[in-house]
């Protein structure tokens, strides 16, 4: 089943398809839910699909996310969310590099230090991580409560398994359900039911992402139509 989902994923029709259907889900939804309903669900909707892109490494998975990104930076931009805003910044910029990357490298998993465009895409990663743990560490009457760690942990470790999306590690799939346990209840705490509802879909895809991957990767490097490096074969 999967390896037919496949063929509708790199589709170029289907994949029209779907961005006209999330067009007319936003147009309606802005009709009757105005800018709040666009920003919070059409920007959990858009997350959803760049997972489902993701569970089949296309393109789209970082296409949506920056659409994702920019719907969501308004939505926690207009609360008391700005650091989360920040994130969906850092999520454009390194989805603009994931685009370039996975055109370049089609037959290979995991970091290769040798490799110029790897150690740029490492040191921008790392860059906007160095950065979060700067913005985190001093917040007054913030900084150490419990929501203060579900949010800095659920943004560290999205930082890095973003990362790991452009190299393709299996193991992006358990930081994002990290993450999942994390913001699930932050997103309940603040109110926001589009990203919580959103939440048990998007670890659905997680466990479904991993299972293809790991499948995926096995028998390509089985059948030598991959390379593995960067301790791949482990991660």
């Amino acid at each position: 089943m999967l390896r037919k989902l496949d063929q509708f994923a790199h589709s170029k029709f289907y994949n029209v398809v779907v961005g006209i259907l999330f067009a007319l889900f936003v147009a309606i939804g802005y009709v009757f839910g105005g800018k709040n309903f666009v920003t919070e669900w059409g920007g959990g909707v858009a997350a959803a699909i760049s997972i489902a892109a993701l569970i089949f490494k296309t393109q789209g998975y970082w296409v949506w996310s920056i659409i994702n990104a920019v719907l969501w930076l308004i939505l926690f931009a207009s609360g008391d969310t700005k650091l989360l805003a920040g994130l969906q910044v850092s999520y454009i910029i390194f989805s603009l590099y994931g685009i370039y990357q996975w055109a370049k490298v089609k037959f290979r998993i995991g970091y290769d230090k040798s490799v110029w465009s790897d150690n740029f895409g490492t040191i921008v990663s790392t860059a906007i991580f160095g950065y979060t743990l700067y913005v985190y560490h001093n917040m007054p009457g913030y900084t150490g409560t419990k929501w203060w760690w579900l949010e800095f942990l659920g943004v560290g470790i999205s930082i890095i398994s973003n990362w790991m999306d452009a190299f393709k590690y299996k193991t992006n799939w358990i930081g994002w359900t990290m993450t999942n346990l994390l913001f699930g209840p932050l997103f309940w705490h603040l109110g926001l039911m589009g990203p919580f509802v959103l939440t048990f879909l998007y670890q659905t895809f997680c466990i479904i992402g991993f299972y293809n991957w790991y499948k995926e990767e096995k028998r390509l490097a089985a059948e030598g139509k991959v390379k593995l490096v960067g301790g791949a074969q482990y991660a």
